[in-house]
């Protein structure tokens, strides 16, 4: 049997989670998960992410107090929004 799409997304988180790469590139990494698993997700990548360059696009704010900078787009400016 197959996995299901958001089988297949935390399998994926996962493995981001757990590679050894400096510089992490999320696009909406939490689409589809549910509330918890995306907290979860969060808070461990909070953990992991202490030495590397995060960049972390959402639409949604949830997790990202952590972050050192925060820039918004908005009609095609980016400005800061934090840090």
């Amino acid at each position: 049997a197959g996995l299901s799409g958001g089988q297949q997304r935390r399998i994926a988180l996962a493995r981001v989670l757990l590679s050894r790469a400096p510089v992490l590139i999320l696009d909406e990494p939490c689409a589809g998960l549910d509330i918890d698993t995306e907290r979860a997700f969060l808070e461990t990548l909070n953990t992991v992410a202490d030495d590397r360059t995060v960049v972390l696009i959402t639409h949604r704010l949830l997790g990202v107090e952590r972050l050192d900078r925060i820039w918004r787009l908005v009609g095609g400016r980016a400005t800061a929004a934090a840090g």
